[in-house]
């Protein structure tokens, strides 16, 4: 089992989704994305992963080859 929660933003949440080690298989993964490591850490998890965001610059190349697929904006895009 494979649970992802996004933008997780209150312990209650993960207690009402996930409640208790022995509720899923050994192999089971929860990932939840969240701002407040506190949360995770509140809620007795051990294994945090912590992701580095992009520079601006790096953000903006990876957004126009995705929508434009370029490594710039076109012409009049950032007006």
């Amino acid at each position: 089992v494979v649970i992802f929660i996004d933008d997780l933003d209150d312990g209650v949440v993960l207690d009402t989704l996930v409640g208790g080690d022995d509720w899923f298989g050994p192999r089971s993964r929860i990932i939840a994305v969240t701002k407040d490591k506190q949360i995770l850490k509140g809620q007795k998890i051990e294994c945090i992963y912590e992701v580095g965001l992009p520079s601006a610059e790096v953000a903006l190349q990876m957004f126009c080859r995705y929508a434009f697929s370029q490594n710039s904006p076109p012409d009049g895009f950032m007006e």
